[in-house]
């Protein structure tokens, strides 16, 4: 079963399918460029303006099993600002393969794992691979809230550095 969702103001297209969400960008008519309307010409450049996106993967069940495609997802994509996957069940193995691989992953402002079923033993090993990752300015954990929110500095890409 596959559903579309049009935001008439910015032009935005979402369409969900059973394995798969799929986001298409073009401009509201008559407000600018879509993007099969670029040219480029030799030796001119055409900058395009980057665009900062919000992935929300909420309440999609999505467990340890899951974590590698998200994984996968999160590094494909350069432009995130914010990554949510409040009340999943991605666990202590799912949680910890993911920040594994904090460093590869590009985020600018948050990242929410609350409510992913996270052991004092998850919580450990979130905040182990936390001080490896720069980027990290904040975060917030509390076993009694369900709650482990990640923020992060707005400049540039993840790095890998030395733990703090």
């Amino acid at each position: 079963m596959t559903s579309f969702y049009l935001c008439p103001n910015t032009g935005i297209g979402l369409i969900f399918r059973k394995d798969a969400v799929i986001l298409s960008f073009s401009a509201p008519s008559g407000e600018g460029p879509r993007s099969s309307d670029l040219k480029w010409e030799q030796n001119k450049e055409c900058a395009v303006p980057t665009r900062r996106l919000r992935l929300c993967l909420q309440a999609l069940s999505l467990s340890s099993q899951h974590a590698k495609e998200v994984v996968s997802i999160l590094q494909s994509c350069p432009h995130l600002s914010e990554v949510d996957l409040l009340g999943n069940k991605l666990g202590d193995e799912g949680c910890s393969f993911l920040m594994e691989n904090l460093s590869w992953i590009s985020i600018s402002k948050q990242l929410d794992l609350s409510h992913n079923f996270l052991s004092i033993n998850g919580i450990y090993s979130l905040l182990k691979a936390v001080s490896a990752c720069q980027k990290v300015v904040e975060v917030e954990v509390s076993l009694y809230h369900n709650t482990a929110v990640l923020r992060f500095t707005e400049d540039g890409e993840f790095a890998s550095s030395p733990p703090r």
